[in-house]
């Protein structure tokens, strides 16, 4: 059987994938987003960064506006037209809780204006943290996108801001291609209909990614641009 892809619109990660190892936008990238739209797949950037500097980047990149901030918790297409996808309430619950159990080691990042998440440094476990708020029936969890942690109510990740885009262009979930770098991104791979990933992406991002670019940051997504655009058919 052989699958030939449907794709209308393509959600891409910021950081680690349209951004270089210096965490600065790549001109590859940004040309190959905007190929993209020019042959009519809408993009729609998604990040762990504020709505606010998400919806700056759509702006500078050239995408159509459509954004998924905060790890899938805002969605919307710029000032006074978003969604909270999640409850701020339910992470500060969890913030209390995390500080109960590791005290200083919970170091909260300063990051303006967070509509639903709380960001925090990288500085305990995540499996064992993740298992207590759970345990104490917090409602939120912690997505890690490589840079930091985010604590955000436990219904929210990137898989739900794709289904919530996909109602908002009016397309099904297989209808989006979905391309990310790290394990945050791996929630938005099991519900788009194609996702890419990177060779230097962790293992189980590369397990979960229907297609491995031979390249990274901006060559790589230069050619999963190619690879879309070409109707890539997998057996």
């Amino acid at each position: 059987m052989v699958r030939q892809m449907r794709i209308k619109a393509v959600v891409a990660d910021v950081d680690g994938t349209l951004t270089d190892e210096r965490r600065r936008l790549d001109i590859d990238s940004i040309l190959a987003v905007r190929r993209l739209e020019e042959r009519g797949l809408k993009v729609v950037l998604t990040s762990g960064r504020s709505y606010c500097a998400t919806h700056a980047l759509s702006t500078y990149i050239g995408t159509f506006g459509l954004v998924i901030a905060e790890n899938g918790g805002v969605i919307g297409r710029g000032p006074g037209d978003y969604t909270l996808m999640g409850d701020r309430s339910l992470a500060e619950l969890g913030l209390k809780e995390l500080r109960k159990e590791l005290g200083d080691r919970v170091r909260e990042v300063q990051s303006f204006q967070r509509y639903v998440d709380i960001v925090l440094a990288r500085t305990f476990d995540l499996n064992p943290a993740n298992a207590m708020l759970q345990r104490r029936g917090a409602g939120s969890h912690i997505l890690d996108s490589g840079f930091a942690y985010h604590l955000v109510d436990a219904r929210v990740d990137k898989g739900v801001g794709v289904e919530a885009a996909a109602r908002k262009l009016m397309l099904e979930t297989e209808e989006i291609a979905a391309i990310g770098d790290n394990l945050n991104d791996i929630d938005m791979f099991k519900v788009a209909g194609f996702s890419a990933t990177f060779p230097d992406a962790p293992e189980q991002t590369r397990r979960a990614a229907t297609y491995i670019a031979n390249r990274r940051h901006g060559e790589g997504v230069r050619e999963i641009a190619e690879v879309l655009l070409s109707g890539w058919s997998e057996p």
